[in-house]
């Protein structure tokens, strides 16, 4: 069965020198690719200055799921504390995704950058 799997870090979860390392640029967005050669059925890469996320549909367990996310950030990133970062999945995932969107889950309530 599929599911939707959410790697990610934040202004709440780890300093700026951290998430700075983890942030990703509008080009390095083909990355993304690697994610779907390794099973990955989606994928989706969310990166402002106060978050990188990871969006990942998968018909792998959560471990799995999970391992993959962690390793495309080693590959493409760096290895990073995994204290700093959140695994979300379902519907957790799926509310946060909102949440962000909608600015609720933004260093400024109602900002709008990532709508």
């Amino acid at each position: 069965m599929e599911e939707i799997y959410l790697l990610g870090i934040n202004h709440e979860t780890a300093p700026l020198e951290i998430r700075e390392k983890l942030a990703f640029h509008k080009e390095e967005t083909r990355y993304l690719k690697d994610l779907l050669k390794q099973g990955a059925l989606e994928a989706a890469l969310l990166s402002t200055c106060n978050r990188t996320e990871l969006y990942l549909v998968s018909d792998k367990k959560e471990e799995e799921a999970k391992k993959l996310l962690l390793k495309f950030l080693e590959e493409h990133k760096e290895k990073v504390d995994t204290t700093y970062l959140y695994f979300r999945q379902g519907k957790s995932a799926v509310e946060h995704l909102f949440q962000v969107a909608a600015g609720l889950n933004s260093l400024i309530l109602g900002e709008t950058q990532i709508l």
